[in-house]
């Protein structure tokens, strides 16, 4: 029984530890998304065509 209830707490933290995981990704992906968007707005005020070459190579990074 005590072998068991030890299983399951080690299996609690590492669900822990995915949670957060998980979150720290989702708020990097919030952050890279909000920056990118800044960035394409703030070049976008200097020069359209930088823009479409910016989203351009981001596509094909992303690809």
């Amino acid at each position: 029984m005590t072998l068991y209830l030890r299983f399951m707490d080690i299996f609690n933290i590492y669900r822990s530890l995915i949670k957060v995981f998980f979150v720290v990704i989702s708020l990097r992906e919030w952050f890279i998304c909000t920056l990118t968007l800044f960035i394409i707005f703030w070049i976008s005020c200097i020069s359209p065509a930088i823009v479409w070459l910016y989203l351009f190579l981001l596509c094909c990074f992303v690809v």
